[in-house]
């Protein structure tokens, strides 16, 4: 079974890799310089992290004790990643109306639309898979993301 858990983690990162660099070609390709070409690995990660973030949970911006904890690292950690990455012009901080006490972190516009058509590509790249391995096979890998998804979300705190 251990052998067997191994080559689904490997598997699963390296389709994850293959899938996300496919669709940065693709983008590159079509629209020009790669805006992420100027990141390192852990930039990357952390500028993920803000999209999952700002998509999934907080929609005004993460803070940076929320950053933090999302990437398993310190918050003076993430603090120096962010800074680094609003100097780039990659992220922002901005003050949210809701809170003004509060500082968020967000994607630049730019980075955002980026994210966008790499999502699209995604899309696009996930149905020709589809065709080729069909409906059922890929409704299968859907129920088995799902089923782990939920376990992990009931086991992550």
């Amino acid at each position: 079974m251990k052998e067997v858990a191994k080559n689904i983690w490997h598997s699963s990162e390296r389709i994850n890799i293959r899938l996300l660099n496919l669709a940065q070609q693709q983008i590159t390709h079509e629209q020009g310089d790669d805006l992420m070409d100027a990141l390192s690995s852990k930039q990357f990660r952390m500028v993920r992290a803000v999209k999952e973030l700002s998509s999934n949970m907080y929609p005004e911006g993460s803070s940076l004790k929320e950053l933090a904890r999302y990437q398993g690292i310190s918050e003076p950690s993430a603090s120096v990643m962010v800074n680094t990455l609003v100097k780039k012009g990659v992220l922002i901080r901005h003050i949210p109306e809701s809170d003004r006490r509060a500082v968020k972190i967000q994607l630049a516009e730019e980075v955002t639309k980026h994210f966008e058509a790499i999502d699209q590509a995604l899309y696009r790249n996930i149905a020709a898979i589809a065709e080729t391995c069909g409906n059922e096979l890929l409704l299968q890998w859907q129920h088995i993301l799902q089923q782990v998804s939920q376990i992990l979300d009931t086991t992550a705190d």
